[in-house]
């Protein structure tokens, strides 16, 4: 999705390519188990994201979101980046996305 408005929870599991850019998300973001790429770059989520158990061949991004809500990742390999650009979390920032 790109610059879309999403309400509603949105669900990416056992895919090989997932991007969520520039959109408006009112609902929980859950990523797990991809194989390929996974980016969420320059969003705003009012809900927990959850990325877990994704084995990708690069690291997924995770940059210039704004989370309203729990930024939670674990067990993914290797683990998710920011490429330099922060990620603005009003909650709790947890486990591999605590730095991001």
């Amino acid at each position: 999705a790109d610059s879309a408005s999403i309400t509603g929870s949105v669900l990416a599991d056992c895919a090989a390519f997932v991007a969520l850019t520039g959109s408006h998300i009112t609902g929980p973001v859950q990523i797990a188990s991809t194989t390929g790429t996974a980016a969420l770059t320059g969003n705003t989520v009012t809900g927990a994201v959850l990325l877990h158990d994704n084995m990708t061949p690069f690291a997924s991004v995770v940059s210039g979101n704004t989370v309203h809500g729990l930024l939670g990742c674990s067990g993914n390999t290797p683990a998710p980046v920011n490429d330099g650009v922060p990620n603005t979390v009003y909650g709790a920032a947890t486990g591999q996305c605590r730095d991001l």
